[in-house]
């Protein structure tokens, strides 16, 4: 009896079989528990995308279009158009234009864009390099007589859902 008494006590006066139950569901609810959280923290995060809206603005005439290469990576950056993330062209409205990047995932990218006003799809220039026609990179960055701007100058953060560029076109 005395013992009887002292485990009731000290079970904070629960019997050994209710605390086996109470134990057991305490126990299946941990477990459940953490096999939720396992489940949910272990699933694959959402492709982390968005759109980039790119305006460009300063063209001198609406003749042609924009063609805009958009590279991940410094390689190729801006005059290998084979290393290019994504490509766009755009018609020009106004002396301006816009284009828009769907499904672009969250990274480092950097813009290179020119007015093909002949359309030939071609960057042209001299025969000896300078431009004849208008040029912008990302960040507004500009190239100097030795050539273009580096990808660590023109590079940028994509990391929203929705964000957008304000480029100027300009001219040699």
């Amino acid at each position: 009896m005395r013992e009887s008494i002292l485990k009731a006590v000290s079970l904070g006066g629960l019997s050994q079989s209710s605390l086996s139950r109470t134990g057991k569901r305490r126990v299946s609810r941990f477990l459940l528990s953490l096999t939720l959280f396992m489940v949910l923290a272990f699933q694959p995060a959402p492709d982390m995308k968005g759109a980039l809206i790119v305006h460009v603005a300063g063209l001198r005439n609406s003749n042609g279009q924009i063609i805009f290469s958009l590279y991940n990576r410094k390689d190729g950056f801006p005059g290998d158009s084979s290393k290019t993330f994504r490509y766009a062209t755009s018609g020009i409205i106004s002396d301006s234009c816009m284009v828009t990047f769907e499904n672009l995932p969250f990274g480092q990218y950097a813009l290179f864009c020119f007015h093909d006003e002949n359309s030939d799809k071609k960057f042209d220039r001299t025969w000896y390099g300078k431009p004849t026609e208008g040029v912008a990179f990302s960040n507004n960055v500009h190239g100097s007589i030795l050539g273009s701007p580096s990808f660590e100058d023109a590079k940028f953060d994509f990391r929203s859902r929705e964000d957008s560029l304000k480029l100027t076109i300009s001219y040699f």
